[in-house]
C-alpha cells in the first residue's frame, strides 16, 4: 500500500495550529498543493495517535463531497475512520512507519468513504518536518482524488491492453502531429512520414498509398516506404488496374477496406489478382479507402512480404486513422494547391493591369508614330522648367526641328514612305541627345528637344550634332532638317523663347536648309510665321 518515493509535496516548517485562519503552515500548504491539504504533529513515540489532533483544510472535506462550512473534526481518528476496511490497517501502519523514519516522501494508494457513503479512490501524501535533534516533529501532505485513474488503470490492467493502447496513442498522435506540422509545399515529405510512422507501428514490410487515376482506369502508387531490407515494389507491374480486384472501387467508396491475411485468402482472388501480388512478393496485405467530401481520392495500405498475418482491430484501427490523417492532408494540398494557382492567376492579371496602366501612360504621354515624347508633354516640362528657371536662374536651351521639304516626300513617296522618315529621325534623336535632355514630336514635321543647363553655344553644337546624324541617315528618300536654338532670357516667357527659336528656324529655312541656327537674345517677333498650338506661359 506504501513506498517511500522523493518528496512530491512542498516541505513547510512553520508551527502546527488548529484553527486554519491562525495556521500559515496550513495555508502555506493550500496555496502549493492545492486546498485538500492536512497536517499533524508527530508524538515522541513516532507512532499514529488516532486520538492526537490534526488539521484539514476546508478543501479536504470538499473532495469528500462534504457541503461547504462543514469540516472534519481536528483528530487523526476521523481520518481512521474514513479509510476503507480493507485499507485501513495497512495505510496507517505505512503512516506510522514514515513518522519514524521521516526519509523521502510518503505516499499511499487507499479508500475514503465520502459525505454520500460511497468510497473513492484518493492519493495521500506527506512530508517530514524534522526538529533540532533530528526527529519527525510533524508531517503534512496533500489528498488527490484518483477515483477514475484507478478504475481506468484497473480496467485497462484486466483487459491487459495498456501497453499496446499507449503505443497505438503514441503512433495516433505522432501521425496527428505529422499532418499538423507538414509544409503544404512539401507533400511528398508528409506523406512519407506518415507512411513510415504507419509501417512502424504494424511492424510491416511495405506501407503505401495509391491514387485514382481515372483516366488510366488505375491505381497508381504514388508513396511508399519500405522497411530495412526490404525491396521497394517493382517498376512493373507498379500500379493497379481496377479490372484486377473486381468491386473494389465500390468497397472503398462504401468505406470498406481490403485484408488479406495468407494463402486461404490469396486462393480466392482470380488468377491475374494472384499473378500481381506474387510479383510483389506480398503474402498478407490490408489496405482502408481514402475519401474526402463524398469522394474517394485512393487508399493506403501495407503489407507483408515474408509472412502471413492476421490483423488485429489496432491494426485496423490505426490504419483507419492513417486514412483519415492523409485524407485531411491531401485536400489540405489540393486548397493550397488551388490558392496557388488562385495566387498566380491574379499576378498575371495584376501584371497585365500594370503592363496595360504603364501602356496607357505611355500613349498619354509618347507620340504613337515615334515613340517620343508628344506634344502635351513637351508643354508640361517646359512649364516645369520655366518655374525651376524663376526660382533659380540655369542656362536652358530649346532646339526646334523641321524636316525640309517634307511635304514633298508626303506627296511623291506617299504617308506611308514620310512615316517612315519620321520614324527614322526620331531614333536618331533618341540616339543623340544627352541623358538630361528631353526629345520629342512637337506636331508634323517639328520636333522639339529641351536641353536643360545648356547655354546657347553648347545647345548649337548639339543641334549640329543631331543635324548630321539626320543628314548621315541611309534612307530610301533621303532627308534633312533645319534647326532653330534659343537660350531662355530673364524674365522671357516660355511663348517667346519658343518665338525665337521659330524664328531662328525660319532663317535657316531662308539661308538654304540644312544648317543650325541661333536666335540672338530678345531678336523679336517681325516675320515670324504664325503657328498653331501656341504654349502658354508657365504660371
Amino acid at each position: 500500500m506504501s513506498c517511500p518515493v522523493p518528496p512530491r509535496v512542498l516541505q513547510v516548517t512553520l508551527p502546527i495550529g488548529g484553527d486554519d485562519a491562525e495556521n500559515p503552515r496550513l495555508a502555506l500548504l493550500q496555496g502549493h498543493a492545492g486546498a485538500a491539504v492536512w497536517d499533524m504533529p508527530v508524538p515522541a513515540a513516532g507512532r499514529v495517535d488516532p486520538a492526537g489532533p490534526a488539521s484539514w483544510s476546508p478543501g479536504f472535506a470538499r473532495v469528500l463531497g462534504y457541503p461547504p462550512g462543514q469540516r472534519l473534526a481536528g483528530r487523526v481518528d476521523n481520518l481512521a475512520r474514513l479509510l476503507h476496511p480493507d485499507d485501513r490497517s495497512a495505510t496507517l501502519e505505512a503512516l506510522g512507519e514514515y513518522m519514524r523514519s521521516g526519509e523521502g516522501g510518503f505516499a499511499a494508494e487507499c479508500r475514503l468513504r465520502c459525505h454520500d457513503g460511497y468510497y473513492r479512490w484518493f492519493r495521500l501524501t506527506a512530508d517530514a518536518q524534522h526538529d533540532a535533534d533530528g526527529r519527525v516533529s510533524w508531517i503534512g501532505g496533500a489528498l488527490t482524488d484518483i477515483h477514475e485513474l484507478v478504475a481506468s488503470r484497473r480496467a485497462l490492467a484486466r483487459a491487459d491492453g495498456l501497453r499496446s493502447l499507449n503505443r497505438f496513442h503514441d503512433h495516433a498522435a505522432r501521425l496527428a502531429n505529422a499532418v499538423a506540422r507538414m509544409r503544404l509545399d512539401g507533400l511528398d515529405e508528409g506523406v512519407l512520414n506518415c507512411l513510415r510512422i504507419l509501417g512502424s507501428y504494424l511492424e510491416a514490410d511495405r506501407a503505401y498509398l495509391f491514387r485514382v487515376d481515372t483516366a488510366q482506369k488505375a491505381w497508381v502508387v504514388t508513396h511508399e516506404w519500405c522497411a530495412e531490407g526490404i525491396v521497394p515494389r517493382p517498376c512493373k507491374p507498379r500500379d493497379m488496374p481496377f479490372g484486377l480486384f473486381p468491386g473494389l472501387c465500390d468497397s472503398l467508396r462504401q468505406g470498406q477496406g481490403m485484408a488479406i491475411g495468407g494463402a486461404g485468402d490469396l486462393a480466392r482472388l482470380s488468377p491475374a489478382a494472384q499473378a500481381y501480388l506474387e510479383a510483389q512478393s506480398v503474402h498478407a496485405m490490408l489496405i482502408h479507402p481514402v475519401c474526402a467530401d463524398g469522394e474517394l481520392l485512393g487508399f493506403v495500405g501495407f503489407d507483408d512480404t515474408r509472412r502471413e498475418r492476421q490483423f488485429s482491430d489496432t491494426d485496423r484501427a490505426l490504419l483507419a486513422l492513417a486514412a483519415e490523417n492523409l485524407s485531411a492532408l491531401m485536400m489540405r494540398h489540393r486548397h493550397y494547391q488551388r490558392e496557388q494557382e488562385a495566387r498566380r492567376a491574379l499576378e498575371r492579371v495584376n501584371h497585365q493591369l500594370v503592363e496595360a496602366l504603364a501602356e496607357v501612360e505611355r500613349l498619354a504621354r509618347h507620340d504613337a508614330l515615334t515613340g517620343l515624347f508628344n506634344r502635351g508633354w513637351l508643354d508640361q516640362a517646359l512649364k516645369a522648367e520655366a518655374r525651376r528657371f524663376r526660382r533659380a536662374p540655369y542656362p536652358l536651351s530649346v532646339i526646334l526641328i523641321d524636316i525640309d521639304h517634307f511635304k514633298q516626300i508626303n506627296d511623291t513617296r506617299g504617308h506611308d514612305a514620310g512615316d517612315r522618315v519620321l520614324i527614322a529621325i526620331a531614333a536618331a534623336l533618341r540616339r543623340e541627345v544627352r541623358g538630361g535632355d528631353s526629345a520629342g514630336r512637337w506636331g508634323g514635321e517639328e520636333f522639339l528637344v529641351i536641353a536643360p543647363d545648356t547655354p546657347r553655344d553648347a545647345a548649337l553644337q548639339l543641334a549640329e550634332r543631331l543635324r548630321a546624324a539626320i543628314a548621315g541617315l541611309r534612307l530610301a528618300c533621303p532627308a534633312t532638317a533645319s534647326f532653330g536654338v534659343a537660350e531662355l532670357q530673364a524674365g522671357e516667357s516660355i511663348s517667346r523663347l519658343l518665338i525665337r527659336a521659330d524664328r531662328a528656324l525660319y532663317r535657316a529655312k531662308q539661308e538654304g536648309r540644312d544648317r543650325v541656327c541661333g536666335a540672338p537674345p530678345d531678336a523679336g517677333t517681325d516675320g515670324i510665321r504664325a503657328r498653331q498650338g501656341r504654349v502658354s506661359d508657365a504660371n
